[in-house]
Order: structure tokens, then C-alpha cells, then sequence
């Protein structure tokens, strides 16, 4: 747990997940970086699935809901994540039912940062996972995943989420917003159209969440810009603004898809380029 002063952050991990270095590091070659990562066989490198359990003195607050319950066995293989739905059983080792969330923000609909947000019955019926939770989502995010292009169509997977509208649990954003006391997101796009970041301000320190603005912290390489971005110019410009930030104002960054440094600080140098530091907690 990390202390941030008046609120605390648990680092929930929903398991492994791998994806080809190509794609994960778009136009740096393999040469640069298979000196920072080892892939396996299949030119996959390991990922993690990190999401945010945030408790306020007035709010429960999980940011993101990682790849649920709900994926076929070839979508695991594909992807090598775990058979069990191990967010679910991190909230539950800390004492926290689904029911009791009040407040879900997805940094985009992405299927490994949406497909927990809905359960499927014994029945094949779907139902909102955290149901007394609104779920915040960027406006411009919502739309797009109604109507997705070829590049992503198979990662907006609409049994995550159209049901949660049914059910009268989703809140439109547009833009940053402070959706609780103490957290609020910063809308950045550039890795989808709504992609937002989340920033969460106790009394003592501040946290940032980038999610894949910046999902590792490899992508502190400039030129390290994923095949899954959509907005490339618009990833590094974002990134920039949010890790300068960081930066300047000493936050803890949280890291979603790094597995080997899930948190830590960030600095730059004389000539402008981050690097990583480590977060020390009282």
C-alpha cells in the first residue's frame, strides 16, 4: 500500500500479460531494445496488468478493471494471461467486495483495461461487476469504441461496457475533470482518442497513474511509440506534458504494464530526457 497522506493506494495485479516487442516498442529496433527486455520465443515481452484501488476518507475508487473473467482460452493463449481473474481475488485479500466501489475510471476501453467491468452468469447473461459504481469514461473514448475502426476493433469488446449504459452506471466526461475528492484525470488521447491519466493528491504526496501514455517505464525513450497508438505524435507530445510533470512536481508514478518496477519516481536531465528513480515511502 502506499501512503499518499489521507488516501491510500493499492497496486491491484491481475496477472501477466505478453505482447510482440515489435509492436510494444513500434520504431525502436530490436537491437536497441532487446538490450532492455528478453523476449521469449514468440518475440513476446512480458507485461503486467497493474490497476488502482484508491480509498479516500469519502470514496473507494478502482482505476481500471484489467482483462476480467470473461476471455475464451485462445484469447489467454494468445495473450498468456492467467486463468483466474486475479483482480478479483486481490480486492478481496484486502477486505474489499465489488459492491462496495463507488467510483470506476477506465483510462480507455481497451479490453485489458475494460474486461473486468462486466460479469457473465452461469447463463451467459452479462452484468455489471461493480454495481453501485459509476464508471467514468472521456466522452470522445466512449465513441470511439461504439464504432471502431479495423485497427481495434478486437480490442473494444463491447460486452465489456455496453452493459454497464444499460445499466445506467456510465458518466460522460469531457476533458480533465476532478471526478472524487483528491483524484482526477487528465485526458491526454494520443493511445486511443480519450486515453486519460489519472492523478491522485493526498496531503503529504501526489501519484500519477499515465496508463498507456506511458505503460512501461522503457517508454521513457523518446522515440519509444507503440504500433497501438493511434495519435503517435500526439503520444509523445502528451507524454512529455504528463512526465515533466511528474518531474517537476516529485510525484510517484505507477507504471500499468511494467512488471518489474511497478512504482517509482521521475527526473530529467540537463537535455530534457527521463529517467527513472525510486519512490521511497516513510
Amino acid at each position: 500500500m502506499i501512503d499518499l497522506g489521507g488516501v491510500n493506494v493499492d497496486v491491484l495485479y491481475d496477472g501477466p500479460f505478453w505482447l510482440d516487442g515489435g509492436t510494444l516498442f513500434g520504431v525502436v529496433p530490436k537491437p536497441l531494445w532487446g538490450k532492455w527486455v528478453t523476449p521469449d520465443e514468440n518475440n513476446r515481452i512480458e507485461l503486467a496488468i497493474n490497476c488502482l484501488l484508491i480509498r479516500t476518507p469519502s470514496n473507494v475508487v478502482l482505476v481500471d478493471s484489467g482483462v476480467g473473467g470473461k476471455l475464451s482460452d485462445k484469447q489467454r493463449a494468445i495473450y498468456s494471461t492467467s486463468t483466474d481473474w486475479l483482480l478479483k481475488q486481490a480486492l478481496d485479500d484486502l477486505g474489499v467486495s465489488t459492491d462496495k466501489i463507488d467510483t470506476v475510471i477506465l483510462t480507455h476501453l481497451h479490453h485489458d483495461h475494460a474486461g473486468g467491468c462486466t460479469v457473465r452468469d452461469s447463463n451467459g447473461g452479462l452484468s455489471p461487476t461493480f454495481p453501485n459504481a459509476k464508471h467514468c469514461v472521456q466522452k470522445d473514448e466512449w465513441e470511439a469504441a461504439q464504432n471502431p475502426i479495423a485497427l481495434n476493433y478486437r480490442t473494444y469488446l463491447s460486452e465489456n461496457f455496453d452493459p454497464l449504459m444499460d445499466a445506467e452506471l456510465v458518466d460522460l466526461i469531457d476533458g480533465d475533470t476532478e471526478l472524487v475528492a483528491g483524484v482526477s484525470v487528465i485526458k491526454t488521447g494520443g493511445h486511443s482518442h480519450g486515453h486519460q491519466a489519472v492523478r491522485i493528491d493526498g496531503e503529504d504526496v501526489s501519484a500519477l497513474f499515465p496508463g498507456d501514455i506511458a505503460p512501461t517505464t522503457k517508454h521513457l525513450h523518446p522515440a519509444c511509440v507503440m504500433a497501438y497508438d493511434l495519435f503517435p505524435l500526439d503520444v509523445m507530445r502528451e507524454r512529455d506534458r504528463v512526465l515533466s510533470l511528474a518531474a517537476d512536481e516529485e510525484l510517484c508514478v505507477i507504471w500499468e504494464h511494467d512488471h518489474r518496477t511497478p512504482v517509482s519516481t521521475v527526473c530529467s536531465d540537463e537535455k530534457g530526457r527521463f529517467e527513472i528513480g525510486a519512490f521511497a515511502q516513510d
